[in-house]
């Protein structure tokens, strides 16, 4: 908006053979309105066309049955096989980066990272077959733009119709999915640390537009921006691990009249904890929200107890509390 000459790369066949030349042969598809929200058309291409669904490779093919397969999976996938089902045609790792990258810069164009069926392009290798997310219209972030926003808002934007008025439903179980969550929260801390710290991005705003291009006063805001989007973001984050009870306190206990022990939950790293345990027993864990719960098998003797709670990543402790 503010420069006279920006390159911009055509979503085809070279932009292929640049950014996949290991495996640039695939089917590259564009969405653009109407937001429809990923209906499965059992194969019929003429209903993708009105979806807004275009192909920018391989189009004179006109075989849309690997787009057609997806559709089915994101809206079908069982919820005992989730994970393993929609993993078979979503590259998990890069879209939770795609969309960290988005959510870091809040991005509130009406696309898939803010929850809108619209302007964005998916790529489907022939030798991996699962679809990746390429970056389309960066031109409402940073706060800047269209629509401005808040550098507190929400790290979901894709599922919070808080954010843009919009949510995509087949997103809301990909990205509760434990191992997804684990993955996004640690895409978002990760990149908040390297790519997004003020010692990598600022130089890059200055060096990459410089004020003879975009006004200081602009780069500025984005950079206060960002000061402020990063302490959100690490504050966001589900990160410590600690119980509450909701059980009444008597004599400075809690304490309960039932064997089995429900009142008892807490709270998680939500980036390293792939499991507690209460007392030795496994215990439901929920990334997404950053929470434990007690194991329904939990039971204790009458008397005064210490309950310990331990979390574990990769196999190891990472730390232990006590409850009484």
């Amino acid at each position: 908006r503010y420069g006279s000459y920006v390159h911009i790369e055509a979503l085809a066949a070279d932009y292929l053979e640049d950014h996949f030349p290991e495996d640039s042969d695939g089917n590259l598809y564009k969405k653009k309105r109407p937001d429809v929200k990923w209906p499965y058309r059992s194969g019929n291409i003429n209903s993708y066309l009105s979806d807004g669904w275009s192909k920018s490779s391989n189009s004179s093919a006109n075989d849309w049955g690997d787009l057609d397969t997806f559709m089915f999976v994101m809206n079908n996938a069982s919820t005992s096989n989730y994970l393993d089902e929609v993993g078979q045609v979503v590259n998990v790792e890069q879209w939770t980066r795609w969309f960290a990258v988005n959510t870091l810069l809040n991005n509130r164009e009406t696309n898939l990272s803010s929850g809108t069926d619209d302007d964005y392009t998916m790529y489907r290798g022939m030798l991996d077959p699962r679809f990746m997310l390429v970056p389309h219209d960066l031109d409402t972030i940073f706060g800047l733009g269209d629509t401005s926003t808040n550098p507190t808002d929400t790290l979901f934007p894709m599922i919070d119709s808080g954010f843009g008025g919009q949510a995509m439903p087949q997103l809301v179980p990909f990205m509760q999915e434990p191992a997804v969550a684990r993955m996004y929260y640690g895409a978002l801390k990760e990149l908040v640390q390297t790519l997004f710290s003020e010692a990598e991005l600022e130089p890059f705003l200055d060096n990459g537009l410089g004020s003879d291009w975009v006004p200081q006063n602009v780069i500025d805001q984005m950079k206060d921006f960002m000061d402020v989007r990063r302490v959100h973001i690490l504050d966001t984050i589900p990160s410590n691990l600690s119980t509450t009870s909701n059980l009444p306190v008597v004599s400075g206990f809690p304490q309960t009249d039932d064997a089995g022990v429900s009142g008892l939950s807490g709270t998680i790293d939500s980036v390293n904890t792939y499991r507690v345990a209460v007392n030795g027993l496994d215990a439901p864990i929920d990334p997404y929200n950053g929470t434990w719960s007690a194991p329904g098998d939990l039971v204790l003797n009458p008397g005064l107890h210490a309950v310990v709670v331990e979390a574990f990543g990769g196999g190891a402790r990472l730390e232990a509390v006590e409850h009484p």
